[in-house]
This record gives structure tokens, sequence and C-alpha cells, in this order.
């Protein structure tokens, strides 16, 4: 399913910053070759309000961060044709099932999975999950989620989005993982991109204002 020779000028964009721009797994933050900081898509949304989780109990954030991040590995390894099927742990299983019945479903082809992308004229990063083709020809950006999508989404699609070249012509697209093995797709128009990316860039605007150099 990863074809990434379908989209070169996709794979120039993403390279470009590939590695000029890096992320520190263990703070989760961006940084370039000059050690500068580069503020995360999910971080400028979280710190203005726009993905706020702070109504959840601390066990419950913790454990739903964790899924999260474990389906979101099987599911690249999936998609990279390395996965062991039986090393998935029983609890993932339905999310991937999941996962698995939406790629096939529509039949889809990936460009980039898991890319590092930044935005240098508003100096922003991020890690987008895919980029590719439905099998109806519909090229989309995806971002993985296996809990109820923020609202958020739209615009944190949007900032990925810019990063790469002519951001409007994919349809910007969530899919949410069920733990019963079913999924559920969300869509945001395209016509919508300018208004959304423009959301995006006055939370960008405040976090500057409220936020300094983490360490």
């Amino acid at each position: 399913m990863l074809n990434p020779a379908s989209r070169p000028e996709a794979i120039a964009a993403a390279e470009a910053f590939r590695d000029a721009v890096w992320l520190d797994e263990g703070k989760h933050l961006y940084y370039d070759g000059y050690n500068r900081w580069w503020p995360g898509v999910t971080l400028i949304l979280e710190k203005t309000g726009h993905m706020d989780y702070s109504f959840l109990r601390k066990d419950v954030r913790d454990a739903a961060l964790k899924r999260g991040h474990d389906v979101h590995i099987l599911t690249h390894e999936y998609d990279l044709g390395t996965l062991d099927l039986g090393a998935v742990a029983p609890e993932y299983a339905p999310y991937l099932d999941a996962y698995c019945a939406f790629c096939r479903d529509h039949r889809v082809e990936w460009y980039l999975i898991e890319q590092i992308v930044a935005n240098p004229q508003y100096h922003f990063a991020g890690r987008l999950d895919r980029t590719g083709k439905l099998g109806n020809g519909t090229e989309i950006i995806l971002d993985i989620k296996t809990g109820d999508a923020p609202d958020a989404v739209a615009l944190q699609l949007a900032a990925y989005a810019s990063c790469l070249e002519h951001p409007r012509t994919r349809r910007r697209t969530c899919v949410e993982l069920k733990d019963t093995g079913r999924y559920r797709i969300i869509t945001f128009d395209t016509a919508n991109y300018l208004r959304d990316f423009n959301d995006f860039l006055a939370a960008r605007h405040s976090f500057r204002r409220i936020m300094k150099r983490p360490t």
C-alpha cells in the first residue's frame, strides 16, 4: 500500500525538512539542525485550548495517549509490511482490525507515512499520519484517531497540509478507529481549507504570546 514514487513532488516537499527538522521523541518537541525549537501543531492547539483534554482524569488520559501511540505504531508497521500479527496485544487488535478494514474498503495507496513536515514561513512543525490516494482517485491527507476526534482536527490537518505543495488538492480526512473493530470517517471540505488554516494561524499567534521556548 505504500507507493512513494507515485507523488514525487509531495515527497520532495516533505523531504526538504526531513533532515532540517527532527523530533525529540522523549520530549515530543521539534528542533532543527541549529537546535532551534519549532512549535508542534498539536502543542499549539492544546496550549490555545483547541484540543482540551483537561476534563479527563489523568489516568484516563494517560491510557488514551498510550493507546493512541501504540496503535499508531501498529498501523505504521502494517503499512510497511513489517507487522508481526502474533505480537499484537489483544486490547489493540480491534483498532488494528478497524484500520485494516478502512484500508481495504477504500483501497488506499499511501505516499507518506508518519512524516515529519514543517512550515518555514510560519515556523511550526508536525508529524502527519498519512498522505495518499483512495481507490476512487481522491487524494487525501489523513489523521488517525483511536478515540473521538476533536473539532480541531480540521485545523490540525490544515496545518499539516500547508507544509506540502498544493495543500488544497488533498481532502482532509480523519478516521476514528473503534474498539468494536469498526471505523468512522470524517472529511473536511477542501473549499474550507483557507478558513481552517487561518484559524490555525490565529492559534499560532496566540501561542507565540503565551509560550516561551521549552527546555
